[in-house]
Order: structure tokens, then C-alpha cells, then sequence
């Protein structure tokens, strides 16, 4: 019977330290947020520790940059003008008109922002759409722009680390157009700039690697005006004039920036 008694005293006391020693090995353990077991870290927990890290960053400006594969719309009228006292019968012959849809060209864009409110930033953007080109008969023709923006952009819906925005921009482009040919003057080319006003409104989805940097891809709709020039043309005594109208410009754009 005291064996018995003895027995069990001993087992108690080996659970009670047992126990005991869990619940030290506990206390002492640390709980570090977003770690599981297995070391896999939970979707909340991982945007607990995005928006820690976001708290803790306080730039507000940016950089950013963007591929643009573009695709513009424009109509080119041309007809020869006579520089003869009486008109010139091959002038009759030297007119026509393109109209071009959805003409492919490959640019960039560059920017600069500042972030001065929790869904409002606003930006100055520079970029280039690439060279359109076109050849038929004796001629050979090309359209491209630069151009310089102010937008204003706006999110419109935020999640932890996603967000869509969208906002207008006002600017200026300069559009250049070449042409060329044997009968152009002086050396069988002719090539022109005019700077003419240009908007465009935007919409984008961006994802947030980290608070500081952006990866992302938008959609722009550019309006610009045309452009009107005379060319000396040596071939029929006098002058071809071009007119090209407003430009519409398609963009579909892959771009990231970074915040500072």
C-alpha cells in the first residue's frame, strides 16, 4: 500500500514538473507577427507587415518610366500648289488623301510625381511615340511625336498592396513630319516640327512589391492637333502641301516607378 501511495506521489510530481517546464519554454518563446508554423507567412499577416513597413516610409516623391505600344489615328491630305504664272497641268495629278487607323508605334514615357495626399498625386511626364511610316509611289512619309504632360491622378480603389487610378493630363506635343522623295528640295527629303496642344486621360492598375517601388500597367487616350506644311517640290514647279489632322493615339503601357 505505501508503494502504491509512493508510486503515485512520484508520477504527480513528474507531470506537475512537466508542466512547469512548458509553460517556461512558452513564456519565453517569442511571438514574432506573420509567422506560422513552417515558417509560411498568412495573407493577413502579410499585409499587417506591408502596411508597418508603409507607416514607416514617408517619401512622397517619385520616378517612373513605361514601354508604350501606341496606335494612332490621323488622316494626311496633300495637293500640289503651282509656283508657275499659269497652273501647272501635273498638279492635277499630285493629290490625294491617307487615312491611317490604328498605326502602329513603339515608344516610352518618363515621369516625375509627388504624392501630396493619400489618393491624390500629381505628375509632370515627358515621352516619345515612335515613328510612324508610310510609302507609296515616290514618296516615303513618317509621323512622330514628343510630348510634355501635367497630369492629375486620382485612386480609385485601393486594397492592401493593388490599386486602380485614373485622371486627366494637359500638355503640348511637338509633332514631326518627314518626307521624302527625288523631286523634294534641296537634297530629296524635307522634314518639319509644329508644337501643338495635346490631352489625354488615363486609367492603370498598379501593384506595390514594396512601399517604395511600383510595377504597373495603364491605358492612355491622347488627343493632339495637326499640322500644316509646304514643301518645294521640284518635279512639278511649285509646292506640295501636306495637312494632317488631330491625331487620336491608342496606348497601352508596362511601366514601374519608384517612391522617395
Amino acid at each position: 500500500m505505501k508503494c502504491k501511495v509512493f508510486f503515485i506521489a512520484w508520477l504527480t510530481a513528474i507531470v506537475a514538473s512537466a508542466a512547469s517546464a512548458a509553460s517556461d519554454g512558452i513564456a519565453e518563446k517569442p511571438i514574432v507577427r506573420g509567422i506560422t508554423y513552417g515558417g509560411v507567412q498568412s495573407a493577413s499577416d502579410r499585409n499587417v507587415d506591408y502596411e508597418s513597413k508603409k507607416e514607416s516610409h514617408n517619401g512622397n516623391f517619385y520616378l517612373g518610366a513605361d514601354f508604350a505600344l501606341n496606335f494612332a489615328n490621323f488622316k494626311n491630305d496633300y495637293h500640289c500648289v503651282s509656283d508657275m504664272g499659269v497652273p501647272d497641268p501635273l498638279c492635277a495629278f499630285v493629290r490625294g488623301s491617307d487615312s491611317y487607323s490604328f498605326a502602329q508605334q513603339l515608344g516610352f514615357d518618363m515621369r516625375a510625381g509627388y504624392q501630396f495626399a493619400p489618393k491624390w498625386r500629381a505628375e509632370l511626364n515627358y515621352g516619345y511615340t515612335g515613328a510612324f511610316e508610310d510609302s507609296g509611289g515616290a514618296f516615303k512619309f513618317a509621323l512622330s511625336s514628343q510630348y510634355i504632360m501635367a497630369n492629375a491622378l486620382y485612386t480609385i480603389r485601393q486594397w492592401t498592396t493593388t490599386s486602380v487610378y485614373g485622371g486627366p493630363g494637359v500638355g503640348a506635343a511637338f509633332l514631326q513630319s518627314r518626307m521624302a522623295g527625288i523631286a523634294f528640295l534641296p537634297d530629296g527629303k524635307d522634314t518639319q516640327t509644329k508644337a501643338t496642344y495635346a490631352g489625354q486621360l488615363m486609367l492603370g492598375v498598379e501593384e506595390a512589391l514594396t512601399p517604395e517601388f511600383f510595377i504597373g500597367l495603364s491605358y492612355r487616350l491622347m488627343y493632339n492637333g495637326g499640322m500644316t506644311n509646304r514643301r518645294e517640290h521640284v518635279a512639278n514647279d511649285g509646292y506640295l502641301d501636306t495637312k494632317i489632322g488631330n491625331v487620336l493615339t491608342n496606348s497601352l503601357m508596362l511601366g514601374a516607378r519608384f517612391k522617395f
